[in-house]
């Protein structure tokens, strides 16, 4: 950076994560769920807990999730069907 700070590894994947949000709002999609990497050993329990929320794209939870202890958070934010409406 021009200013000689080097970026965290968790403020990088952060901004990747809202870049993807963001390509995925203009691509018209507005509900997410949360993605780990699938690489053994290499996500948090936050993807796998979370694995079935589906969130509307502007309300989700900022990544790397709060409580996330990975300084290399490789979570991401994907597609998905809005929730079933409740039924009375």
């Amino acid at each position: 950076m021009s200013n000689g700070r080097q970026l965290s590894s968790r403020a990088v994947a952060g901004s990747a994560a809202r870049q993807r949000l963001e390509q995925l709002k203009s691509a018209g999609v507005e509900w997410v769920r949360t993605l780990g990497s699938g690489m053994p050993g290499a996500d948090c329990d936050y993807p796998v807990t979370l694995e079935d929320a589906v969130f509307q794209i502007d309300v989700v939870p900022a990544l790397p999730l709060p409580g996330c202890e990975r300084e290399d958070c490789k979570c991401t934010w994907v597609p998905a069907e809005p929730p079933p409406e409740p039924k009375l």
